[in-house]
């Protein structure tokens, strides 16, 4: 067969020839050509030949007919047709990416190669192309491609992609859809019993208000967390006190004897939180305590994350260098100083090196830790910290005067000298304050930043968070 392809000079299984195959030449006999043929010689019998040779699709031309099959796009095993719209996925608006893996499959029996740049193969600005295919496909060769979704304004987006090949029923071409919901509400408060609202990232505020602005004061919400569709305040001073909410708008306070609640943080199904003793609970309303050794070192910050090995921890920092660990809510699994300085806020990310906490707290301090045991700490510059958070693919650390960015929560990087501390972070968006309680917002990771709201005199924040358990 391949034999009889190449004597042929056809191009590849699915290929197209330049120009029509030139008419049969008849070999005509030279005068005094002894190798001429004799025309009384009986005709061959090619009989066994033709029995034992492949069969030969010739169509109408006589010439064996090319691979009509082309290129085949599969999602989730079904074959996609030009008919279909390839759905990208569904979002918050300006929130994360969504992303569609595509199987590309050569039926043919000659290599299928891609053709133009991948620039002209999506239309519509809010998808692109995660991964690319391989430049050629082998016969019978598979490759998947991602497609991505970046939700804008919400609204439903349209686009379409077409890739071009060099095959019968090129280009393959089929619409793509994607949808950008609602935006995610975000709750910030502080001390005070602060509590800001916001449903358009930043654009309007619908809660402000405060109790007091004295300090330490039974209203001082230390730290917050989200979970069950619930946001929780803690805090109090001389008793535990909390607060509840389902919309950011409507608050339940709750307090009960014991010591003031100094961070909270949610997964793996259930609230953790710290007052001296340990806290769990799974709907943010009631509580289940846990009673702990007394340790002199107070604690300030917690952060839930998911270790290498899929162990989920919280991690608790504190003042002189204090690291509490617990896997359950229950007891903890560590406590000990493992850094030299005070550190007051923590944050879990997954970095270039790995899962990693980040805590940073005086004179410059910042401590990494792959599981929440082992440290490496340094110094980064010689203010104290002000905050800590990841932002998906970084973290951002503020201290009211410089903002440093790290890949990894070892090495890191000055942005700039905005006097702002990082709060929360959501798709390509940071969220900040300033010691005046100003609101900011930053949409290039943290290099320039925007005020959303000016200082009203009031006290400042402790912690924000979106209506989100987990940030995919």
């Amino acid at each position: 067969m391949k034999r009889l392809l190449l004597t042929l000079g056809l191009v590849g299984c699915g290929s197209t020839p330049d120009k029509p195959a030139p008419d049969v030449i008849q070999n005509t006999p030279v005068e005094g050509d002894s190798a001429a043929p004799d025309d009384t010689a009986a005709p061959e019998d090619t009989a066994d030949t033709a029995d034992s040779a492949d069969p030969i699709d010739t169509g109408d031309s006589g010439l064996p007919t090319p691979c009509t099959l082309g290129l085949q796009v599969r999602v989730d095993d079904t074959t996609i047709s030009a008919d279909d719209t390839l759905h990208v996925g569904e979002a918050p608006s300006r929130a994360w990416d969504t992303a569609l893996t595509v199987t590309l499959h050569n039926p043919c029996d000659d290599d299928l190669r891609f053709l133009g740049h991948p620039d002209e193969w999506l239309t519509g600005s809010a998808f692109s192309l995660s991964t690319l295919p391989p430049v050629y496909l082998a016969p019978g060769d598979s490759a998947d491609i991602e497609l991505a979704f970046t939700p804008g304004d919400t609204g439903d987006y349209e686009g379409a992609l077409s890739l071009p090949y060099d095959q019968e029923g090129s280009p393959f071409t089929a619409a793509l859809s994607g949808t950008a919901t609602t935006p995610l509400t975000l709750v910030a408060v502080g001390e005070g019993r602060r509590v800001s609202t916001t449903r358009d990232y930043g654009t309007t505020w619908s809660t402000d208000s405060w109790d007091t602005l004295d300090g330490h004061t039974n209203a001082m919400q230390r730290g917050m967390c989200y979970g069950a569709g619930t946001w929780v305040a803690v805090g109090g001073s001389d008793g535990s006190y909390w607060w509840t909410s389902t919309d950011g708008d409507t608050w339940q306070a709750h307090a009960e004897a014991g010591g003031a609640i100094g961070d909270c943080d949610y997964g793996d199904g259930q609230f953790v939180a710290f007052a001296g003793d340990l806290l769990t609970s799974t709907d943010g309303l009631s509580w289940s305590v846990s009673p702990q050794p007394y340790t002199p070192d107070h604690l300030r910050a917690m952060a839930h994350g998911v270790d290498a090995t899929g162990t989920h921890r919280w991690v608790a920092v504190g003042d002189n260098g204090r690291v509490a660990v617990t896997l359950d809510g229950a007891s903890w699994s560590s406590d000990a100083n493992p850094v030299s300085d005070s550190i007051r806020y923590v944050d879990f990310g997954v970095g270039t090196a790995g899962p990693v906490w980040v805590a940073v707290g005086s004179n410059g301090t910042i401590a990494t830790s792959p599981d929440g045991t082992s440290w490496t700490e340094q110094p980064v510059g010689t203010r104290d910290w002000s905050g800590v958070v990841w932002g998906g693919d970084r973290f951002l650390a503020g201290n009211g005067s410089t903002v440093y960015s790290s890949l990894d929560g070892y090495a890191w990087t000055l942005l700039n000298s905005a006097g702002v501390v990082p709060l929360t972070h959501l798709g390509s968006m940071w969220f900040a304050a300033d010691q005046s309680a100003a609101l900011y917002r930053s949409d290039d990771d943290g290099f320039s930043w925007t005020v959303l709201r000016d200082s009203d005199g009031g006290p400042g924040y402790s912690a924000a968070r979106f209506a989100l358990e987990t940030t995919p």
